[in-house]
């Protein structure tokens, strides 16, 4: 460990935990120009040969009286600095200000973490990475200089809106721990006067970032035991939301909150939280880390009369015709709150997380401990003891899964892709967690997660993650302009015979992470850089030209002021003469997709919001008009319209029709946009026509 010596203003370097003497520490905001250890023994260097010169030059001469009587002519020249100390010796007010406040309270040295890492060093950096949280846990004192905090009252520091509560320290990844190692933390104003102290600002603090009052001050004497007794989706939710510069660090800055030893890897991106979860499964026997996501508020209905128990999953003989409708509204008032639900057609998901936003609502989620968990399970099915196990087919491990078709109505008209949900090759699951919610005093009410296995005949079966949508009771939907929300927790109680004889344990893998896309600087860029009004698409030229070579020729036109306030672009795609297929072939489309963009409305509906909602209205028609094509598609007389929502996304967003004609196969045509700059989107589309006849894919 380096530290600065504030006597000498020299580095002093321990590497006996054991024997390293008491020492203050800086928590801090980083700027742009903060000063490195290279600059900082440049200065130290720099002060020690100023030393040396003025020890090593000659004692001045007695001056004639000439010389006397000249001199009130000549320019004083300033002597250099001799002491890192001096006004002038080039230090930071940062580090000069920490230094000074480590001094006036006897400390004899000081740890900064911009200046007391050399980062260019690739071994001290992940040597540093790893001891963090052992290191602000060692500190007699950590000093948290709020540079965005004037000096303030206890009162004004309390106020709604107050600049302590919204100081962007609250909102940084590293800092999760510099606040929660600490035995002793005293915040300072951007004058480094005192505001309060961790202890004294507890309940503040705890308003501030959800972090448990008992994690904020019962830390020194239980050494950290409330940390871990809180669980890893608890400790997750402190951290959603906050940010670092380098998306690694999101990860690496959790290291210490978990007890986690792993060598930094910058460069691999998102597969470091990734790597740190495998790292969790391996370490702490934690089922949370799978209870992310939108908890279903109620729990299911315990009451064998109120399930309807056709299963959800129908084999491929049983036609739509004969499947059971939404109940009626006098099934739904004899029923109470019982509601009906449909699978989402969104895709797969893994099972972990991508990032720590995926826990932002996660505070209340407990882990029950394994012992438990077995006790409420053995009437139904035995579990062997948690363990994960990597392979080259993925993580494996055994899970308690309880098939869907013993808890929900199957709905035929609710269903987004009918062809690919009911084939058959997919079985849908709810898997049960070792975890309930904090709120909810019933024991036996655990968390479980909706997930499915997509070919469960083969001898690995990779499991993932999906969700419900919840029906209105009665079997009315939602508004089109209310989207149905998307559920993947929901809350299961195991009391219910019939439940309790489908739960099986099942042998699952969990897949490796796949290949990430290269980066793009989209990501970072601020909301407030982006105006509708400004903002424009493109058709980039690649796209262009694999449209051409499969027989399809693209315009794009815009903007246009046509529609009210909506400023929209027009992208045509005809086929060309030079698309040769028999005229009874299904990929001769006329195609019209106007895409437009506004301000989503903000959560109280008072004036406008931080998102973009974008939209494509659709238009297909048959490229031959005595053929009637436009009579036979399903979106001819009303366009259909596409929305894709929050809006500030650097990744595709993307929706798809189905194109079908009588007598002929569907063609899918997929439309998206993405972001390419801060106020231009390029458009995406692909349009696929079955194989026998060929295909088109354009990106």
């Amino acid at each position: 460990m380096r530290l600065i010596d504030l006597v000498t203003g020299d580095f002093a370097e321990f590497n006996d935990p054991s024997k390293t003497p008491a020492y203050a520490i800086l928590s801090h905001r980083w700027a742009l120009d903060e000063q490195t250890y290279q600059v900082l023994r440049e200065i130290q260097e720099r002060c020690k040969e100023n030393c040396r010169s003025a020890a090593e030059a000659p004692p001045p001469n007695i001056p004639s009286s000439s010389s006397r009587r000249d001199s009130s002519t000549r320019p004083l020249c300033p002597a250099a600095p001799q002491s890192i100390w001096h006004s002038d010796s080039g230090l930071s007010d940062k580090v000069r200000g920490s230094c000074e406040a480590a001094r006036r309270d006897g400390f004899h040295y000081l740890w900064i973490d911009s200046c007391c890492i050399d980062k260019t060093s690739s071994s001290e950096l992940s040597e540093s990475i790893n001891s963090m949280f052992a290191w602000y846990s060692g500190a007699e004192v950590c000093y948290t200089f709020l540079a965005d905090v004037p000096t303030s009252s206890s009162d004004s520091l309390c106020a709604e809106g107050s600049a302590f509560r919204s100081s962007e320290w609250f909102t940084r990844g590293w800092t999760l721990q510099e606040l929660i190692a600490p035995r002793r933390l005293v915040f300072l104003s951007q004058t480094w006067e005192l505001l309060g102290t961790k202890s004294g600002l507890a309940r503040l603090v705890e308003e501030i970032t959800g972090i448990p009052l008992e994690i904020l001050i019962d830390n020194d004497r239980l050494l950290h035991g409330w940390l871990d007794g809180c669980s890893v989706a608890q400790r997750m939710s402190w951290a959603a939301r906050r940010r670092t510069t380098k998306v690694e660090d999101r990860a690496y800055s959790l290291l210490g909150i978990f007890n986690i030893q792993m060598p930094p890897l910058y460069g691999e991106g998102q597969g470091a939280f990734r790597r740190l979860q495998e790292e969790i499964l391996r370490r702490i026997p934690d089922q949370t880390i799978f209870a992310w996501g939108n908890v279903f508020p109620k729990p299911f209905s315990t009451h064998p009369d109120t399930l309807r128990l056709t299963p959800a999953i129908p084999r491929p003989s049983v036609s739509y015709e004969n499947l059971p409708g939404p109940p009626s509204p006098a099934e739904a008032s004899l029923h109470g709150d019982h509601r009906y639900f449909n699978f989402s057609s969104g895709g797969f998901y893994a099972l972990l997380a991508d990032t720590p936003d995926a826990f932002a609502d996660a505070g209340q989620v407990v882990a029950i401990t394994p012992n438990r968990f077995h006790d409420l399970l053995r009437p139904y099915c035995r579990l062997s003891p948690q363990e994960y196990t990597s392979t080259p087919n993925g993580i494996r491990t055994d899970l308690p899964l309880l098939p869907l078709s013993s808890c929900l109505v199957p709905d035929e008209e609710l269903f987004e892709d009918q062809d690919w949900l009911w084939s058959g090759t997919v079985e849908w699951y709810l898997a049960v967690l070792a975890c309930q919610l904090s709120s909810v005093s019933k024991p036996e009410h655990l968390l479980c997660c909706v997930c499915c296995i997509p070919s469960p005949l083969r001898p690995v079966n990779s499991i993932y993650r999906s969700s419900l949508k919840d029906r209105r009771p009665g079997g009315s939907l939602a508004a089109e302009s209310e989207p149905l929300p998307l559920y993947s927790i929901f809350r299961l109680s195991l009391d219910n015979k019939h439940w309790g004889s489908a739960l099986r344990a099942h042998t699952v893998y969990l897949d490796h992470l796949a290949r990430m896309p290269s980066y793009s600087s989209i990501d970072s860029l601020d909301v407030a850089m982006l105006e509708p009004v400004s903002l424009t698409f493109t058709l980039p030229t690649w796209c262009r030209a694999a449209l051409e070579e499969k027989g399809y020729a693209a315009s794009l036109e815009g903007p246009s002021d046509a529609r009210g306030a909506f400023r929209f672009h027009r992208l045509t795609l005809t086929p060309t003469s030079c698309f040769v297929l028999d005229q009874s072939s299904p990929g001769r489309w006329s195609i019209t997709a106007d895409f437009s963009s506004e301000r989503t409305p903000s959560a109280d509906g008072d004036g406008d919001g931080d998102g973009l909602c974008i939209r494509a209205a659709v238009h297909v028609a048959g490229r031959d008009s005595n053929r009637g094509y436009t009579e036979h598609l399903q979106w001819t007389h009303a366009r259909d319209r596409h929305e894709w929502s929050p809006g500030w996304h650097w990744g595709l967003m993307s929706g798809t029709l189905m194109l079908a004609a009588e007598g002929h196969e569907r063609v899918r045509l997929e439309l998206g946009v993405r972001l390419a700059s801060a106020s231009c989107y390029r458009i995406h589309v692909a349009l696929d026509v079955p194989a026998r006849r060929g295909s088109f894919h354009a990106l």
